[in-house]
């Protein structure tokens, strides 16, 4: 692998939090969490089970697994590490050929890869109509944070999963964002955010980091996967923690979509703190 520790703390985001992804029952993740870790477990299926709302779709994964979207920068980085030929092009090939065989939930922009793939192959395309409104268009960003011309390079692989114009804007405040939170104030650098974005954006930004606590973040903010929530809910964590490891958990303990989260908290958090560090954990990549 790349030498890149800022996606290896992604990658370390995602499997983190794999254990209780999408489980949106913050009451029943209040009292499992309540007096150990909750991090980088096994899956928990008794307590999706046990959940008013969950979804349990990796019934094969193990701790130190990734989500999908984790999945997507590990393999999009073993392709520039390998692969003879790096483009946007041969990307889209080499990772139909990976989803063909993947044991994993295929969310919404893989499946539409999936679906439009023999008749884009055929016209020789790999940019996707489909607009795709997750944070996988500035995830894609820390595969080439500490790569060469890394905002171009970014801007053209997120055309494979999603049309969402939004990248343009978001992926230049990513990279100014990681830059700021090594040079600055956490508070600047929040800041900075807030001025980068555009009004849904930054409304929701506001919203959260004005929250007191967690409750009440749950009620002005969703844990669903729409990245203006995300986003939100991620700035939130990052003001409202002082080192990697109390990120994560917090972020485990909010709900929802915590691997997508987990991989901005992760990669964002290790710039205050640095990467989370333990010899029980080892990625599975």
């Amino acid at each position: 692998m790349n030498k890149n520790t800022t996606l290896t703390s992604a990658l370390q985001g995602s499997a983190s939090a794999l254990g209780l992804n999408w489980i949106y029952d913050a009451p029943l993740l209040e009292s499992f969490c309540k007096d150990k870790s909750c991090i980088f477990l096994n899956i928990q299926h008794d307590l999706y089970n046990q959940s008013k709302k969950a979804y349990d779709v990796y019934p094969n994964h193990q701790a130190g697994d990734l989500d999908f979207m984790g999945e997507i920068l590990n393999q999009l980085n073993k392709f520039l590490d390998e692969s003879p030929k790096k483009t946007p092009w041969e990307f889209f090939i080499y990772i139909h050929q990976f989803l063909t065989t993947y044991d994993g939930y295929i969310e919404s922009y893989g499946k539409d890869l999936m679906r439009r793939y023999e008749k884009d192959k055929l016209r020789c395309v790999y940019e996707t109509p489909h607009l795709d409104e997750q944070l996988i268009n500035m995830a894609i960003y820390f595969v080439f944070h500490e790569r060469d011309n890394s905002i171009e390079e970014t801007l053209k692989y997120t055309k494979i999963f999603t049309s969402d114009p939004s990248s343009k804007i978001l992926i230049p405040m990513l990279q100014d964002f990681l830059n700021d939170l090594e040079n600055e104030s956490l508070e600047i650098a929040l800041d900075n955010v807030k001025m980068s974005v555009t009004k849904p954006y930054k409304e929701q930004i506001i919203k959260a980091l004005n929250c007191k606590n967690k409750e009440e973040l749950l009620k002005e903010i969703s844990t669903a996967c729409g990245a203006k929530d995300a986003l939100a809910m991620i700035l939130y964590i990052l003001k409202h923690t002082s080192s990697t490891e109390e990120a994560l958990e917090l972020n485990v303990s909010l709900g929802g979509a915590s691997s997508a989260r987990g991989i901005f908290v992760s990669a964002l958090a290790q710039k205050l703190y640095g990467p989370y560090k333990s010899d029980k954990i080892k990625l599975n990549t």
